[in-house]
């Protein structure tokens, strides 16, 4: 874990010219939408809990693929002669899966478990699926940043693979590589010296374009000189991404964006903890708007390996050592077809009531220091046996964000004053989401040490019942999820389908699955899609995990 962030940067001493200033583009964020809650059930987790189905009634919205590819540059005299020396350092060093002399390439992840919790100091896990992106960098001589895509765009709008309903934007597909943006390095840098152009104003450059990839990858780059992981880019950069990657855009876009850090710093012979990336990288995520993205899920696309899950704890961000799946089980995630429009603007939501949530625990605890120092204020740390004794009967059932104002101080949230927040279904979805990713770990420890089938059947468990609280109890579920989960359920362990739950930022989008490899269960598992299809009238997606042969 590191403690100082900075004491691992790359700060290299040089100075370049910078080129004549541009004019900024005006900002194209998207606002978001008002959301109204779900009902929330406040009582413990039970592992055999059913979903509850949501009552929301949701805009159909089809994901869309996500396709990077990253190539490194040239170390010539613009690239080479400036490099920043390497850090050595950390046992998680970002680097990619099976990288070329001119490539490098990062494979798509799953939500396996944690999930929203990472915001809390949850335990999470993720996978690594088939899926990739790779960005190829290549050294230019005008001062120029350029990006072409290989195929169809890399990353779109979340909802643009369903029926239209999202922005046009970066929807053309085809065979050959296209330019989407061409670029003088002056946008990375402010009026005086010294001073770099705010992230959104980077990011805008890439919108004007209609390009939300290009705006991402844009601001990666700004936020890598920014951290002086590179001194400059030289004489100009030639970026061509290409991807096959799958799923949410959460999951796509933080490959994506791992992919471009990773390509550009391995081009100026530069290497950068995972840690100290998803840092930096979380800055961009949160000035890029519209894509909630964590410390965990940024850090999961540089650490994941085939078979096995990657354990990140968020306290503030804590890389374990992956996890194997037990042989002869995998992981596949289903792209359900919908993502609500509201989606974004529900997550931040329940992310706003824990945060609340968590203000209200800390003042109940008060000056306590033993109890200070136990959580650090994260929800993660707290013990169910813990919440239930000391706090859960003493938080708000639900509060108006005024009345938070008037009693606990400033509003994670300033916008939020007038909105409602159910507090205690939403703040302890957290702490009981923890407790069954240590207990999921556990089972699937016990099923490599001794063969137990019995402990992959109640890990399955444990997921479905992290499906019912991110429905009942984060309000982030829905009906097309419940249902996909419950036809998955059906088929049964005998059959080899152990668990499924929605995943990631939720109201939609991926539902991981706990699975047998063998033929016979993904036959099983491909029915249940298609009666899903059938009922629903959606398009479903498969994004294939990689099992552990061993």
């Amino acid at each position: 874990m590191m403690s100082d962030e900075s004491s691992h940067s790359v700060v290299a001493h040089s100075t370049t010219t910078r080129p004549a200033t541009t004019k900024a583009p005006a900002s194209h964020s998207p606002s978001p939408i008002q959301t109204k809650q779900d009902a929330a059930v406040a009582h413990p987790v039970v592992t055999k809990q059913e979903p509850v189905v949501s009552k929301q009634e949701p805009v159909v919205s089809k994901q869309d693929t996500v396709h990077a590819q990253t190539v490194t540059p040239n170390h010539s005299a613009h690239v080479g002669s400036h490099s920043a020396a390497a850090v050595n350092d950390s046992s998680a060093t970002a680097r990619s899966s099976e990288s070329s002399d001119k490539a490098t390439k990062v494979f798509g992840s799953f939500d396996v478990m944690g999930g929203i919790a990472e915001y809390c100091g949850a335990l999470t896990l993720s996978a690594r699926s088939r899926d990739s992106v790779q960005v190829e960098v290549t050294s230019r001589q005008d001062e120029r940043i350029a990006i072409h895509f290989a195929g169809s765009s890399p990353l779109r709008n979340v909802n643009a693979r369903h029926d239209g309903n999202g922005q046009a934007s970066d929807a053309a597909t085809t065979h050959a590589t296209k330019i989407a943006g061409d670029w003088p390095l002056s946008i990375f840098y402010g009026a005086a010296d010294g001073e770099f152009s705010a992230v959104e104003t980077v990011i805008g450059y890439g919108r004007s374009v209609g390009s939300e990839t290009a705006g991402l990858t844009l601001s990666v780059l700004r936020s890598m000189l920014a951290a002086r992981i590179v001194p400059h880019f030289g004489g100009g950069l030639s970026i061509r991404i290409e991807s096959s990657l799958l799923g949410d855009l959460t999951r796509q876009a933080a490959s994506l964006a791992s992919c471009v850090f990773k390509a550009v710093a391995k081009a100026f012979g530069v290497e950068c903890p995972v840690a100290q990336t998803a840092k930096i990288l979380h800055g961009t995520f949160e000035s890029f708007g519209g894509i909630p993205c964590g410390l965990a899920t940024l850090a999961a696309p540089m650490i994941d390996q085939p078979g096995h899950l990657s354990s990140i704890s968020c306290r503030p961000l804590e890389v374990g050592e992956p996890m194997a799946l037990p042989a002869g089980v995998t992981l596949m995630g289903i792209d359900s077809g919908i993502v609500y429009p509201n989606a974004t603007k529900k997550y931040l939501h329940a992310r706003t009531t824990s945060q609340m949530g968590t203000a209200i625990i800390a003042r109940m605890i008060g000056g306590s220091d033993a109890q200070q120092s136990d959580w650090h204020g994260y929800l993660a740390r707290i013990s169910v046996s813990e919440y239930v004794e000391r706090f859960r009967d003493l938080l708000p059932t639900k509060i108006k964000g005024k009345q938070f104002l008037e009693h606990f101080g400033p509003l994670p949230d300033p916008n939020a004053a007038n909105d409602t927040y159910k507090i205690r279904s939403r703040t302890e979805h957290h702490i009981y989401e923890n407790e069954r990713v240590c207990h999921f770990v556990e089972r699937l420890s016990r099923a490599n040490r001794t063969g137990d089938s019995k402990a992959i059947v109640e890990a399955g468990d444990l997921m479905y019942a992290s499906h019912w609280s991110y429905g009942q109890r984060c309000g982030l579920g829905s009906r097309e999820t419940d249902t996909l989960v419950n036809l998955l359920r059906g088929c049964g362990s005998d059959a080899g389908v152990y668990g499924a739950r929605i995943s990631g930022a939720g109201a939609g989008g991926t539902v991981v699955v706990l699975l047998r490899d063998s033929d016979e269960t993904r036959a099983a598992v491909l029915e249940a899609v298609k009666q899903y299809e059938g009922e629903t009238k959606l398009t479903t997606l498969i994004q294939h995990g990689a099992a552990n042969s061993s």
